[in-house]
């Protein structure tokens, strides 16, 4: 009489053992690739979001003849120049950027001088049908406003620095643009997964 071939139980307890070990593999790679996935998708959110900032920022900017209104914590700063007391407690560095290198500001609020579709010139030469345009950073919130089109959440933060700091004795109503670090961040699965932005804008010359 043949003997009935089929597992051990051995065999039945090395079989489940490899089973689970090669489903624990699997799923461990697929965490990790869908992962690695919703990572590059926030990257791309936030490359893409960047981009959309800085087309904004810029068409107000070139748009713009000037500065008529700069806050920071409150303040007005607009006509302080910028060796003056006040001003010496406004300037920061950011990262990456020696802390004597202190260059930037984090304004609350950006109110520009720009053109509009209406905008002419009268008989005096003087240009007409003007708006004032404005920018704002909450750093409480992390929002950021640009003009009444656009709002924009998770901005960690908003620094601006006047193209005419060399001159110490300037103010940065009467400087002809802007250099910008703006930096987004999301939180996702308890990473931190941040973007920066730098970009430099000169004024309308009107």
């Amino acid at each position: 009489m043949r003997k009935k071939t089929g597992f051990t139980l051995i065999e039945m307890i090395i079989v489940m053992g490899m089973t689970v070990l090669i489903m624990g593999i699997a799923l461990s790679v697929f965490m990790t690739g869908n992962k690695v996935f919703s990572e590059s998708d926030i990257k791309t959110t936030l490359q893409m979001e960047a981009k959309d900032i800085q087309e904004n920022i810029s068409e107000i900017c070139m748009n713009s003849s000037k500065i008529i209104l700069c806050e920071i914590d409150s303040d007005n700063v607009t006509e302080e120049p910028y060796n003056g007391e006040i001003m010496s407690n406004k300037f920061i560095s950011i990262s990456g950027e020696e802390t004597r290198d202190k260059k930037w500001l984090q304004v609350s609020k950006l109110s520009l001088e720009s053109l509009t579709k209406n905008s002419g010139v009268n008989s005096y030469n003087n240009i007409t049908n003007l708006e004032n345009v404005n920018i704002s950073y909450d750093e409480n919130t992390k929002i950021l406003k640009i003009g009444s089109k656009k709002t924009v959440v998770d901005v960690k933060h908003f620094y601006v620095q006047p193209l005419n700091l060399n001159d110490n004795n300037n103010k940065i109503s009467t400087s002809k643009g802007l250099k910008f670090n703006i930096i987004l961040e999301k939180n996702k699965s308890g990473k931190t997964i941040e973007y920066t932005i730098d970009f430099t804008v000169t004024f309308r010359n009107i």
